[in-house]
């Protein structure tokens, strides 16, 4: 993971544009994107005890949240370290956050398709990392 901490105004602006398409296609990306993070860590799906449209309306909601406070993403700080010590507890390690990325990536890269540029690839692998380096207390 890299150490970028703040966002650009023009990826936040990416970000904001492009969060109604994630929204309008939460199901499909969030179920995609669980797939695919399963695929590459199998390791990681036995912790995933919760039903898992629950699961993915989490996730939902952790993305909405960060984009909602994508211009101070300071101010969710210590919810994000908290959802960090709960992944912890249940096994979720440092190394897994850039795999849980990727993952979320080439699902919105499958679902988006050509409107998902290097651009958009950009903004929002920033912002998970920036989110990840929050979970994990590196900030």
């Amino acid at each position: 993971m890299g150490k970028i901490m703040i966002l650009s105004k023009q990826e936040q602006s990416i970000l904001i544009s492009t969060y109604t398409t994630v929204m309008l296609h939460a199901n499909t990306i969030t179920e995609q994107f669980y797939q695919n993070l399963f695929e590459a860590l199998p390791e990681v799906e036995p912790l995933f005890t919760k039903d898992m449209r629950q699961q993915r309306k989490m996730f939902t909601e952790i993305v909405r949240l960060s984009i909602s406070s994508v211009d101070r993403l300071n101010r969710i700080e210590k919810q994000l370290r908290h959802l960090g010590e709960k992944h912890t507890a249940v096994g979720i390690k440092p190394e897994y956050y850039p795999v849980l990325r990727d993952a979320w990536l080439q699902a919105m890269a499958d679902d988006m398709g050509d409107a998902f540029t290097a651009d958009v690839r950009q903004a929002w692998s920033n912002l998970f990392d920036i989110i990840s380096s929050m979970m994990l207390g590196e900030r």
